[in-house]
Order: C-alpha cells, then structure tokens, then sequence
C-alpha cells in the first residue's frame, strides 16, 4: 500500500494545519497527515508550522509569546476579515477607475470603523486587499479573493461579462479604443492563472475554448 500523506492536511484546499485540512485530505485519499506542534506562553500545544501567525493569518503575533486566548482571537478574525477585504475590494471604482484600490481603502476606513471593526482588523482586511492584486499574491486571503475578482475567465458569460466590463470602462475612461480592449482581454485570459485548485476545480471553460469563442465574437 502506498503511503499518502497529506503535508498540514489538504492545504491547498483549506487553512493548513486546521481539522478542516485534515479532514479534506482524508476526503482526497490521504491515509496519514503531516502537522506541526508548537507551544504557546501559557504552556498549550499549538499545531502550526511557522513560529508566527503572520504567513497564514496575517497577523504578526509570535506562538511563544501568546497566550491560547490571544491566539484563538486572532485567527477566528480571518474569515471576517476577508469578507471584509472582498465588501470594499471594488469600490473604489465609483471614484477613480485607474487607482481604484486606494480610494476602495478610504471607503475600508470610512464605513467599517464606525461599525465596530478594530483597527488592527480594518489594516488585515487592507493587506488582503493589496496582496490580492500581486501577480503571485502571499496569503490564502489573496489568492481566493483574486480568483473572485477573475472568476469570470472561467465562466460561461464571460464574453457578455466582457462586454460589460468594456461599457463600463467607455463610461468612465475618457478614451478607450474596442479593439484593443478586446485584444488586453485575449492577452490576459491567456496569461492568468487561477490561484486556488478549488477556482480551478471550479471553471467551466477553459482557457483555449474562451479564446476560441472571443476571436469569433469578435469576427461575427
């Protein structure tokens, strides 16, 4: 029999070293898991890799130097703090469509404080943000909430999402030549890759079949 270990779990699908990694690895086929065990301020065994929380919860906070209370908080803030990240993310088209992410970060800071959200979450929420946008983002956060951003490469609608995008874009952009918009569209469609397997898992089309039908969209 052949030994399938699943390395912190399934963490390409799940927060490693989570039981929700654990259990979806043993869903994949895994027959064995790999977890790693660090111990905390006050003396509790805590399964993470890294000595810090910063790499997979955004959070600069060393285990040794936490308590399991202070732990425990601040990586049940992640989800929250992504929902957060993935509410403003595009709002700030609706002041300055070319540096959309700085005016979506004023609206972060505008909207969420007077609603309760900590200071330390409404900057974790920015980071998930800024991260998302990079070609090869850092955190989970990033790489799900750029695969919502870019979800439409792999849909069925993608050439009406397209051409929504465009009127969009000849809307708030002075000048904006059809043509090379559309070709921008090929030439990133055939570039970009999803960053989750589950986005991969996900898309309907694929790269080559979206290209195919916008060349003869655009031939029609």
């Amino acid at each position: 029999m052949f030994l399938k270990i699943g390395h912190r779990g399934a963490r390409a699908y799940e927060i490693e070293n989570t039981l929700e990694s654990f259990t979806r690895a043993i869903e994949l086929g895994a027959n064995a898991v790999e977890l790693d065990v660090r111990i905390s301020k006050d003396d509790q065994l805590i399964v993470s890799h890294d000595e810090n929380l910063k790499r997979v919860f955004g959070k600069d906070m060393r285990i040794n130097e936490a308590t399991l209370r202070e732990l425990k908080h601040a990586t049940e803030d992640r989800i929250l703090t992504l929902r957060l990240a993935a509410l403003f993310i595009i709002t700030g088209y609706l002041d300055d469509y070319t540096e959309f992410l700085k005016e979506s970060v004023k609206y972060l800071e505008e909207y969420a404080k007077p609603h309760g959200f900590s200071i330390e979450m409404i900057e974790t929420a920015e980071n998930i943000m800024k991260d998302c946008l990079k070609e090869k983002p850092a955190t989970l956060e990033g790489r799900i909430l750029n695969d919502a951003m870019f979800d439409y490469y792999g849909r069925t609608d993608f050439i009406e999402r397209t051409e929504l995008l465009f009127r969009e874009a000849s809307d708030n952009l002075t000048r904006i030549d059809k043509n090379l918009w559309y070709k921008n569209e090929i030439n990133n469609v055939s570039r970009h890759k999803f960053k989750t397997k589950t986005a991969n898992l996900l898309r309907s089309k694929s790269v080559e079949e979206q290209v195919q039908d916008l060349n003869q969209y655009l031939s029609e």
